[in-house]
């Protein structure tokens, strides 16, 4: 019985963390505003990954890419549980492809290590990326390029401009 009540839990949830949804709008190339069928929007980060920063080299190609991919038609949208500054940490699929790790193997995304949670999805991203800089696809076709942890980390370091 308790067995039976605990599988029921656990597919309410997986019901609740899992949806259709719609692209609204894409903030850059890890962060889009997604709508479920009763309209109600969320803010989705890419769960594993980190696309340049917008002014950053491929920043805007980034951008392109991801909208270029859910442009048209739903796809599905998978909740971690995680949240970050108040977006929630979803994996995308469209069409039987994981958009995550699309955007890596395109060259348009670091793996965010940190974040990875398992075995398997280490394997799967790092692969990817991988690949891309094996290929040279992308942000990967620049020498040196700078990951966005750092570059983010060097503008919170550079002192503020007074004029």
């Amino acid at each position: 019985m308790r067995l039976r009540v605990a599988m029921q839990i656990v597919l309410a949830l997986a019901v609740l963390l899992a949806f259709e949804g719609t692209l609204k709008r894409v903030k850059d190339g890890d962060t889009l505003v997604v709508a479920n069928d009763s309209g109600n929007s969320i803010v989705c980060r890419l769960y594993a990954i980190d696309a340049p920063e917008k002014k950053q080299p491929f920043g805007t190609e980034a951008t392109g890419a991801l909208k270029h991919i859910l442009d048209g038609g739903t796809f599905r949208v998978n909740l971690t549980g995680d949240t970050s500054y108040g977006r929630q940490i979803c994996v995308l699929e469209k069409e039987g492809t994981n958009v995550n790790v699309a955007m890596v193997r395109l060259g348009m995304a670091w793996v965010s290590r940190p974040y990875i949670k398992t075995p398997d999805d280490e394997l799967l991203y790092l692969g990817a990326e991988g690949e891309a800089r094996k290929s040279r696809r992308g942000l990967w076709e620049q020498s040196g390029p700078v990951p966005p942890w750092e570059y983010r980390g060097q503008k919170r370091a550079t002192p503020a401009t007074f004029r």
